[in-house]
């Protein structure tokens, strides 16, 4: 038996099909299936139950899988430490909004690096629709991801959606919109509050993400509300549209403004936003399939994000919109 035949078990488990995941590891069905006949065979034991619309471990494949999971970890725990080059062991696939993808691509990508000291570890940031996550998950895209949720709307049929498949719901904090503008601007300049419906004769500017169409969260009612004047393809971009011209504005998350330089350099003002019906935030989640079922490498960034949500992003985690906007951690005007 080999360390990779016990991939395919592992495999298999996540994806309750076999023709799923051989579709996946890019090997035949026909090859699979003999594969999982011979250990059977070798271990005179029966692993999978056939099911109409796929495949469940029987009792004892229950025990070999959990035995198979402690070898394959160990396996590549091993290769960490004797520094052995395994492209296919040391690559992560990663799934985010376009937001989650831009603030936490250089920390994630950091943390590898601090791991594999060859810097031969890689990880790989998919993009993808916040609603959509967690059924790219189930497909088998990727095991982890993290994406921003409407509290009011998203975030319960996401984790009830996430349950049923075995998928790991974990809150890692709460983050708001904010009104950005010039630091000369004249009907907001200076204000430490905004009530969003102040905004709707204003020139606003969209990151492309910003839904254009009715999803039943209050945000993108009011969003669809305001007179947008362009939709640009990146958060960047509309920052710098705003910072140039000084008639636009655009109403963005904390995220995007964690130690930006607009925000530092005093080019833009972040305002604390009001007026939207429900509280001004939204839970930020990360969606993962069981920590011990998680490569060497996955394990790593699972257990980072965990920490950055602790230690930066529960910073946000505030119920009352008259609160200080900025706690220490995200004290971007000092």
């Amino acid at each position: 038996m080999k360390i990779e035949h016990l991939n395919y078990l592992l495999e298999i488990e996540k994806c309750k099909s076999i023709s799923a995941a051989a579709k996946k590891m890019y090997i035949g069905q026909t090859t699979l299936s003999a594969i999982i006949k011979s250990i059977e065979d070798e271990l005179d034991v029966r692993l999978f139950h056939r099911l109409p619309n796929g495949v469940a471990p029987t009792e004892k494949g229950v025990e070999i899988l959990r035995y198979a999971q402690e070898i394959v970890t160990k396996y590549q725990e091993m290769l960490q430490r004797c520094q052995l080059d395994s492209n296919l062991e040391k690559r992560v696939h990663f799934l985010g909004d376009s937001t989650t993808c831009t603030f936490l691509s250089v920390y994630l990508t950091k943390t590898l690096q601090e791991l594999d000291a060859r810097e031969s570890a890689s990880i790989i940031f998919h993009e993808v629709e916040r609603r959509k996550l967690v059924p790219s998950i189930i497909d088998g895209l990727a095991n982890i991801g993290v994406t921003s949720l409407d509290s009011q709307v998203e975030v319960e049929p996401s984790i009830t959606q996430a349950k049923r498949s075995g998928i790991e719901a974990i809150p890692l904090g709460i983050d708001r919109f904010y009104l950005c503008v010039r630091p000369d601007n004249p009907r907001f300049a200076g204000r430490s509050m905004v009530n969003v419906s102040e905004l709707s004769q204003e020139r606003f500017v969209a990151p492309s993400h910003y839904s254009a169409v009715p999803n039943g969260t209050a945000f993108s009612e009011v969003f669809r509300q305001l007179h947008c004047v362009a939709v640009l393809p990146g958060v960047e971009f509309v920052k710098q549209a705003v910072a140039e011209c000084g008639s636009m504005i655009t109403i963005l998350t904390g995220r995007n403004l964690i130690n930006d330089p607009y925000i530092l350099r005093g080019q833009l003002l972040a305002i604390p936003l009001t007026g939207f019906g429900v509280p001004n935030c939204t839970s930020i989640y990360m969606f993962s399939r069981k920590r011990s079922s998680l490569s060497f490498f996955e394990t790593a960034i699972y257990d980072a994000l965990k920490d950055y949500g602790k230690q930066t992003l529960s910073s946000m985690d505030l119920a009352d919109e008259t609160i200080e906007p900025y706690p220490p951690l995200f004290n971007l005007r000092d």
